[in-house]
């Protein structure tokens, strides 16, 4: 009997620190997680080597038609990952809100249900 004393405990133990950590210590790791798929998105695209070389002739062509061609391929580059990245932030954006809403929906659901199971 003992033993199911322990369990019960254990178990309602496990259900009020659940939430704690979630929304502290797990949080943490949420938002890291975040910033590291933001450089990840970064490092893949390679936006800033591109818009930091956005100057810099490309094959060594120094002359006056190298160089501009050189600004006008970068500087198309240049945009094009930035919309890419910028799509990126917002799907990694609503990856972070999920994780801090879909606790709290699930909550508000299993209440609603439960009161409707209970009238």
């Amino acid at each position: 009997m003992a033993m199911v004393g322990i369990v019960l405990r254990e178990i309602f133990w496990e259900l009020i620190y659940a939430p704690v950590w979630w929304y502290t210590f797990g949080a943490v790791g949420a938002v890291r997680r975040f910033y590291e798929r933001l450089k990840e998105g970064n490092q893949y695209l390679g936006w800033s080597v591109w818009l930091t070389n956005i100057f810099t002739p490309m094959y060594a062509q120094y002359d006056l038609t190298g160089r501009l061609i050189s600004i006008g391929v970068r500087v198309v580059q240049a945009a094009v990952r930035s919309v890419l990245l910028i799509v990126w932030l917002a799907v990694s954006l609503g990856i972070l809100a999920a994780y801090f809403l879909v606790p709290l929906i699930a909550m508000v659901e299993i209440i609603y249900h439960w009161q409707l199971i209970l009238s």
